[in-house]
């Protein structure tokens, strides 16, 4: 009898079948994602629920911030004010000026120099004052409308006589 093209049964393979095969990925790479999952969600709940005096600030907090103002001349135009002529502008008026001056807690103070300069695009004069020492001179930067009532204040810095 003359073997008929057909069917043909054979053991069974030993693994699955090479078609079938695909590479599966570690178990150690997909619970470490888990994990990492977790943790980043943890943080980013813990983030959510934080106390809100801890978070960041709102934009209005800007208006708390405190700079120390500066006079708006370096201290070489301030020493070298004091060899000029005085440029009070509104505050070269002797009353004003004095009352300004009273104002600032300095009634008797000798004006050595003054220019009139612009702080934030606003009329101010600086003054440059004999210091409590010899050796030093008081720089004072004030708005014009400055008074007995009023000292406009913008800034005050002490600097070494020349």
């Amino acid at each position: 009898m003359d073997e008929q093209p057909g069917n043909t049964v054979t053991d069974a393979p030993s693994g699955p079948a090479a078609h079938a095969a695909r590479p599966r990925p570690a178990r150690f790479w997909l619970l470490a994602l888990a994990a990492a999952t977790v943790v980043l969600a943890g943080v980013v709940i813990a983030g959510l629920r934080a106390d809100p005096d801890s978070a960041l600030s709102a934009p209005s907090s800007a208006r708390s911030i405190t700079v120390t103002p500066t006079v708006p001349l370096p201290p070489a135009e301030l020493a070298a004010l004091i060899e000029q002529p005085l440029d009070a502008g509104p505050l070269v008026d002797p009353g004003r000026r004095a009352a300004c001056l009273a104002g600032l807690g300095y009634p008797s103070a000798t004006v050595l120099g003054a220019r009139a300069v612009a702080v934030n695009d606003r009329p101010a004069v600086v003054f440059v004052l004999a210091g409590e020492h010899p050796a030093e001179l008081r720089a004072v930067a004030v708005w014009t409308d400055c008074g007995v009532d009023r000292t406009g204040l913008i800034a005050e810095q002490i600097l070494p006589r020349p």
